[in-house]
């Protein structure tokens, strides 16, 4: 097979020498008219092909791949003095894995633990490739289901308009906990 990145000849879906080289994150940070501070570690056009993967059955490696190179390097320096959840944003299950859960996986770490299945959204609109005006008109419809009093990190691959954060923000805060910032793979505005 053949590294995705850079086609040469490998036995891994990205070579080691690509992960290591061209999948290196650099922090960039947003934030968004709600009041959430948003990191990314990549821009989205960097590693577009690559997300794309989440509809695909390789999907699952590429993510664990992505994760690892990011959310699992962020979370073994970050500090906080007391525990943080790691909330994986809509951790549904499309294409046999969710991909938001795969990364809130690779967030443990010393005050980070990752919290599956609290955070489902009730409209399973799809919003790739759909602007503002269309995300405004059909919220996800956000339901919260996890510990009140609780600090929490809200995870997802992309960020494009802030609008499934922004809302996923306000269902956490109903359910009384506190979004600290959220964290995601790639940030589409560049």
């Amino acid at each position: 097979m053949r590294c995705l990145v850079c086609q040469k000849l490998s036995f891994k879906l990205i070579c080691t020498p690509c992960q290591k080289e061209r999948l290196v994150p650099h922090l960039s940070r947003r934030e968004l008219g709600c009041g959430l501070s948003v990191i990314s570690f990549y821009k989205f056009s960097e590693i577009e092909f690559l997300l794309k993967t989440k509809y695909t059955k390789i999907g699952s490696s590429i993510f664990k791949i992505l994760a690892k190179n990011s959310f699992e390097a962020f979370s073994k320096s970050f500090e906080f003095d007391s525990k943080i959840y790691a909330l994986s944003v809509d951790d549904s299950v499309k294409n046999g894995f969710s991909h938001s859960a795969v990364l809130a996986k690779y967030a443990k770490g010393k005050a980070i633990e990752p919290c599956y299945s609290k955070l489902i959204a009730k409209n399973s609109i799809k919003y790739a490739g759909k602007n503002l005006e269309f995300r405004l008109s059909n919220p996800k419809g956000f339901e919260y289901s996890g510990k009140p009093n609780i600090d929490v990190i809200l995870i997802d691959d992309t960020i494009t308009t802030g609008t499934t954060l922004c809302e996923a923000q306000k269902a956490v805060e109903r359910g009384k906990s506190r979004v600290l910032f959220a964290l995601t793979l790639a940030d589409a505005k560049e």
